[in-house]
């Protein structure tokens, strides 16, 4: 099992740090020239080993035989591909099972690697769908697409308001996580100026102590 998280884990920071880049080009405004197989050679390959994995077990589970004790795994086409995605994917409801035990042996350890491979597509998935946003920004704005993102209807859009409607836009963030945020700002903004200074920090923290400070009650006589 530590084995099994340790490449969990190793897949996990792979796709994390592909997200974060695809994530940081798409805010930074880069574009990149790149022909179809370039801009998804990562979802290609990690579709190809997922297939391969699922294409293994399939093959093992409809062919393999126990000539000694005379017991055939014998799974039809149709069983065996969905053995394999179930299992593969992590579900594993246990309806279909291996009948030899060199059936069991297989399963216990391709049953890893596939799991890394289905992480790995899932991984990628992610990505392309991140990179796809990436290449969906606005060249201008629509009348409709100006008065959703004028929060304040005073006829301009600033930088606020723009990119909160991109976020939104795109699903990247919720317009609740934005207000939260909003919130956030205004609170630590003491005199509402816009901007959060060292003496909007220090007039928080006076206020808190004043608010913590007890009053030490009378002895009784």
């Amino acid at each position: 099992s530590g084995i099994l998280m340790e490449l969990i884990d190793y897949v996990v920071d792979k796709q994390q740090s592909q997200v974060d880049n695809a994530l940081s080009q798409m805010l930074d405004g880069q574009e990149v020239s790149q022909s179809f197989l370039q801009r998804h050679t990562n979802l290609l390959m990690a579709s190809l080993f997922f297939g391969l994995s699922a294409l293994v077990w399939m093959f093992f589970f409809m062919f393999y035989c126990d000539e000694e004790a005379g017991i055939c795994e014998g799974l039809t086409l149709v069983q065996a591909f969905y053995f394999a995605i179930v299992t593969l994917c992590g579900v594993g409801f246990g309806d279909i099972v291996p009948r030899t035990q060199a059936g069991e042996l297989f399963a216990a350890g391709v049953s890893v690697v596939g799991i890394v491979t289905y992480l790995n597509l899932v991984g990628a998935i992610s990505d392309c769908m991140l990179k796809a946003k990436k290449s969906a920004h606005l060249s201008s704005l629509s009348e409709s697409q100006f008065t959703a993102a004028d929060l304040s209807n005073d006829g301009t859009v600033d930088l606020y308001e723009f990119t909160r409607f991109i976020l939104t836009k795109f699903n990247m963030v919720s317009a609740e996580v934005l207000d939260e945020i909003k919130h956030n700002f205004s609170e630590l903004d003491a005199n509402g100026s816009g901007d959060i200074t060292l003496e909007d920090i220090s007039d928080m923290l006076q206020h808190k102590s004043r608010g913590k400070t007890k009053v030490s009650p009378k002895p009784v006589p």
